[in-house]
């Protein structure tokens, strides 16, 4: 295996100053709950357990290819809530370390979907790394939430005994354990930064990460495979145009997203009411009427759009139709 990037954080930076008391953890894990599962699948003749992430509404879930290799059978999803869902493999990704299942979910109904962020991670950063430890959310207890900070990029070229990824990983001070394998990263804001593997350097020992960045092929593919746009809804100023499946608002010279359709592409790639929209495409958005020239013009097809929540820029990738 070779090392990238590695670099250790002072310890003065870890453990020191008003950091020390993380007024985020209660905000984490508040996301987490509703978003965070336990997963177990059978493999062969073993068990496999590890953690996963509700992707959207509808049931489908991002996990570690170990906790759901291609071929498994019985796999089973653990809600913070004590539900268990049966659940079936969608898409097996080997190369890239994860595994996306659709769980059969009855009378359970998520609210929103995560929001992903692809940004460069600088050393030094904060993250919170949440999941199954000890098998906590199986054994309906508080899920895991514990911090750490980027210490260095490197590049694994070699698998290890309980993973088959190699690629790029970020290595952080956050603690893990094995059923960690599948796991969130948060970033401060609560948007999704990574996705914990169990592959490291041998001859370095801490948490490593799967970036999003690596990942956003996966989150495409189930973007675009399963959006659901959903009816358009009306309010005073009219039907939503151009089935984005959201409406603005005006307010002190900015543009906020109003009302977002349930179930809709929009909801699902975590556009939210309250987000000041930034951009559509290359153009600034100022106005409502800027907004309504620009909608107008749109073709069917993929646009970007960039929203701005709780200071932090997320760029979002919506299928309009």
């Amino acid at each position: 295996m070779s090392i990238r990037l590695a670099v250790i954080v002072p310890a003065l930076v870890l453990f020191g100053g008003e950091d020390f008391k993380d007024k985020n953890i209660k905000k984490i894990s508040k996301t987490a709950e509703s978003l965070v599962v336990a997963v177990r699948s059978k493999y062969v003749e073993r068990e496999e357990s590890g953690t996963g992430l509700f992707l959207c509404s509808d049931g489908h879930i991002l996990t570690a290819s170990e906790v759901v290799p291609d071929g498994s059978r019985d796999i089973r999803i653990y809600t913070k809530s004590g539900r268990i869902f049966h659940a079936e493999m969608e898409k097996h990704f080997k190369n890239l370390g994860v595994s996306v299942v659709k769980a059969k979910l009855e009378k359970f109904k998520l609210s929103k979907g995560p929001e992903f962020v692809y940004d460069e991670l600088s050393v030094g950063e904060l993250l919170y790394a949440t999941g199954n430890s000890n098998n906590t959310l199986i054994n309906d207890l508080q899920i895991s939430v514990n911090r750490g900070y980027v210490c260095g990029t490197y590049t694994l070229d070699g698998t290890a005994m309980l993973s088959h990824y190699t690629g790029m990983v970020c290595e952080i001070t956050a603690s893990s354990d094995w059923r960690f394998r599948g796991a969130p990263v948060f970033t401060k804001y609560g948007a999704v930064i990574g996705m914990v593997t169990v592959n490291f350097h041998p001859a370095r020992f801490m948490t490593c990460m799967i970036p999003s960045k690596v990942l956003k092929s996966v989150v495409d593919f189930h973007n675009e495979l399963h959006e659901d746009v959903g009816k358009d809804t009306s309010d005073s100023d009219g039907e939503l145009k151009f089935g984005l499946g959201f409406d603005i608002e005006e307010k002190e010279g900015s543009i906020f997203i109003n009302n977002v359709v349930s179930g809709s592409h929009a909801q699902n790639i975590g556009l939210a009411k309250g987000q000041k929209l930034l951009q559509i495409g290359s153009k600034s958005i100022c106005s409502k009427k800027q907004f309504d020239d620009i909608v107008g013009k749109l073709e069917k097809g993929i646009i970007y759009i960039t929203v701005e929540d709780d200071g932090m820029k997320l760029e979002c990738k919506l299928k309009i139709k």
